[in-house]
């Protein structure tokens, strides 16, 4: 399912996107204390305590995230966000989640799904409520790989239920795409340097 959530919480504690808690894999931009990408299967980590977490952001077209808790990343996330506009605040985390959970620190991962031709996201900041807390996430990997692709390297159109079915951005998923069970295989992060219709060679028609 799909989700984009506003929140009203009053917040404890806010930190800039680029906030050094925040572990970024992938190909960013840092303009001010702004952080934007575009490029498919981009991610971030971040840890925090608290009962609500929450983005800022803005968005050039339409994208989809994949959202992890507590736990590495997998083919199937726990969320899948969909989100649009500028200066919109998301919801990251179900609170009913949280409400349920024992855990004293939160980790999140939130993964783009979507190609660059599906817009840029830039992150302005995060918050969690007033009882929550900031914490260094987990650092980058040791291994480190990086993919130069296509649309096989985008996993266009994986979650489509038939092969015959139309294109669309929400069937996009880089989390399932060979990139990302050959890092997940290895316990790498990686980042993805790929295009649908591009190719090394030649391009699509």
């Amino acid at each position: 399912a799909t989700a984009l959530l506003l929140t009203t919480h009053v917040f404890a504690e806010v930190i800039p996107a680029s906030d050094s808690r925040v572990v970024y894999v992938g190909r960013t931009q840092v303009e001010g204390t702004a952080v934007s990408f575009d490029w498919t299967a981009t991610y971030f980590r971040i840890a925090f305590s608290g009962k609500s977490l929450t983005m800022r952001a803005s968005y050039t077209k339409k994208n989809y995230y994949n959202v992890w808790i507590n736990s590495p990343t997998s083919a199937a996330p726990h969320r899948i966000i969909e989100v649009a506009g500028n200066d919109t605040v998301i919801e990251l985390i179900d609170p009913m989640y949280l409400k349920k959970s024992r855990r004293a620190v939160h980790e999140v991962i939130v993964q783009k799904r979507t190609e660059g031709e599906q817009g840029k996201t830039t992150i302005h900041e995060f918050a969690t409520d007033k009882r929550g807390k900031f914490f260094q996430a987990e650092p980058l990997k040791v291994r480190q790989l990086e993919f130069i692709g296509d649309s096989y390297t985008c996993g266009y159109g994986i979650d489509a239920k038939s092969r015959l079915e139309r294109f669309s951005p929400e069937t996009e998923n880089a989390s399932r795409s060979y990139a990302g069970i050959v890092s997940r295989y290895f316990g790498a992060d990686y980042v993805a340097i790929a295009h649908s219709g591009m190719g090394i060679a030649r391009n699509y028609n």
